[in-house]
């Protein structure tokens, strides 16, 4: 991911999970409305999905679309390994002194 697409992402962080929750866990969105969302390019959207940082898009028609429900569980399951990977480091750092 660009340097420019983390700091959007990252800026936006707070923002998007409060609009996400929002939204009626049944809720398609078009890659526009999940930029929208996000504040970042529908480019952005896609490279995220590709680089797996959120699920990929299924297609309707033409559109590439997204369940909120399933986006949401995504990036919580995401957050938890996250957060799992981050406690096994702090228990493998020892204070040298």
């Amino acid at each position: 991911m660009s340097e420019e697409s983390t700091n959007e992402v990252e800026q936006a962080t707070p923002l998007v999970i409060t609009q996400l929750a929002e939204l009626p866990a049944r809720t398609l969105l078009d890659e526009a409305a999940l930029a929208s969302i996000l504040q970042v390019t529908p480019r952005t959207v896609r490279n995220l999905a590709s680089q797996g940082h959120i699920p990929p898009a299924f297609s309707i028609g033409k559109r590439s679309v997204w369940i909120v429900g399933k986006l949401l569980d995504y990036l919580e399951e995401r957050a938890a390994v996250a957060m799992t990977e981050g406690h096994k480091r702090e228990k493998n750092l020892r204070v040298v002194g």
